[in-house]
């Protein structure tokens, strides 16, 4: 669809989500909404001083619209990835033995992972 129709698209109420992952006992350790800020800003937030969020580019298909802006406003990765949620809207941080268990409640995409390390975000 044009790139105006697509930016005026409602973002998604992830609500439902949420409380479909608690009423199963889901352990959520941390969640971010991913608006202004992006990825790089957004994820920091909920993350103790001694973690840091590695996040695999390409385990997602981004939406065009980004990629396009990326493009013709020859706008540097990382700057998108620090603007733009990238397709991502919400982060929501659990234990890895639950990861398949949630793939079966709701329709999710596992980016990355959290290690020890300094706050922050790593994109690789």
């Amino acid at each position: 669809s044009p790139v105006g129709l697509t930016l005026l698209e409602p973002h998604i109420n992830y609500t439902n989500d949420v409380f479909k992952l608690l009423d199963n006992n889901i352990v959520i350790n941390g969640m971010a909404h991913i608006t202004g800020g992006g990825l790089i800003e957004n994820i920091p937030r909920v993350l103790p001083k001694n973690c840091v969020a590695t996040i695999r580019k390409g385990s997602w298909d981004v939406l065009p619209v980004f990629t396009c802006m990326e493009s013709i406003g020859n706008i540097d990765e990382h700057e998108m990835f620090r603007t733009f949620n990238m397709g991502i809207g919400m982060v929501v941080i659990v234990p890895q033995n639950q990861v398949s268990l949630i793939k079966d409640l709701i329709n999710v995409v596992e980016i990355g992972k959290i290690e020890e390390g300094e706050r922050g975000v790593k994109l690789i």
